[in-house]
């Protein structure tokens, strides 16, 4: 009897009891997706219990340097497939399920330009930027691959176009809310072409003679649908609309200096005005 109850008491009734393993989960805890270039994401590993270490990975390679319970990860570098393990008294949870952590395209700027290039020497161009999807977009532009704004605005206006306004041109969206930014438009070329010039020639060249007949003739050589306006000393007046310019008997109210200038419904709607041409009177 005493020998049995000995045993009984070295060998107590106990039960056993395995814990279970926990699973862990991945939170994302800012900001919240899509995720755009430039963004700065914080990953949560969420295990029940405490005293835990964690491990993660990327793409299934170990982060050594990361062993606390959050993470943060830059894109577009970071960007992959993240899982989180805990640690405690080494014996180790399950792997969490991965969470993929990959980037949306920022939104198109879409850039647009009335009238397309070449544009001719004074010419208006007139360019407009838009971002289709979200709102509050503002909208910058750059001119030949640098980063220096040239102009802030929706749409951007070159008048009377010049030699200097030649060049590539891109906008882009911003505003305060993510995304912060679009991306940079496909650029637009912008190109200025010479106005056609006028050629006026004078039948007989002067000095003429009281009561000839001079002939002034204004062509233009390129396109086509030209009419032809005649101005005199250097005023905006109009004194003859036509190709060929008569001045009959020829007098001292006929002296002066004579220009014309080709005028059209199409691009260009005009040419240079033409070199003067001197009509004096020779003296008898």
């Amino acid at each position: 009897m005493e020998l049995i109850l000995a045993v009984l008491l070295c060998f107590p009734c106990c039960s056993l009891y395995t814990a279970e393993i926990p699973y862990p989960t991945i939170s994302i805890q800012s900001p919240q997706p899509p995720f755009y270039s430039g963004d700065r994401v914080t990953l949560r590993c969420e295990i029940q219990g405490k005293g835990w270490e964690y491990e993660w990975k990327r793409d299934n390679s170990r982060i050594h340097d990361v062993t606390s319970e959050t993470i943060t990860v830059s894109l577009p570098e970071d960007a992959g497939h993240y899982a989180c393990q805990g640690l405690r008294r080494q014996l180790p949870t399950y792997n969490s399920p991965d969470r993929i952590i990959s980037m949306s395209a920022l939104p198109s700027a879409t850039l647009t330009a009335e009238p397309q290039s070449p544009v001719f020497h004074g010419e208006t161009v007139t360019m407009k930027c838009e971002v289709e999807v979200y709102s509050n977009w503002t909208y910058k532009w750059y001119k030949d691959e640098t980063n220096n704004v040239v102009f802030e605005g929706g749409i951007f206006k070159i008048t009377k176009a010049s030699e200097s306004a030649e060049g590539q041109y891109w906008c882009q969206g911003k505003r305060t809310q993510r995304p912060t930014s679009s991306q940079l438009s496909d650029p637009v070329h912008v190109q200025v072409k010479a106005l056609p010039t006028a050629t006026l020639t004078a039948v007989p060249q002067s000095p003429v003679f009281t009561g000839e007949t001079v002939t002034m003739t204004c062509v233009i050589e390129s396109l086509s649908g030209w009419t032809y306006q005649w101005y005199k000393d250097e005023t905006n007046n109009v004194v003859f609309e036509g190709g060929i310019f008569k001045i009959t008997e020829a007098s001292e109210s006929a002296e002066g200096q004579y220009w014309c200038q080709g005028k059209r419904t199409q691009r260009p709607t005009s040419s240079h005005l033409s070199d003067p041409v001197h009509v004096g009177l020779k003296g008898e």
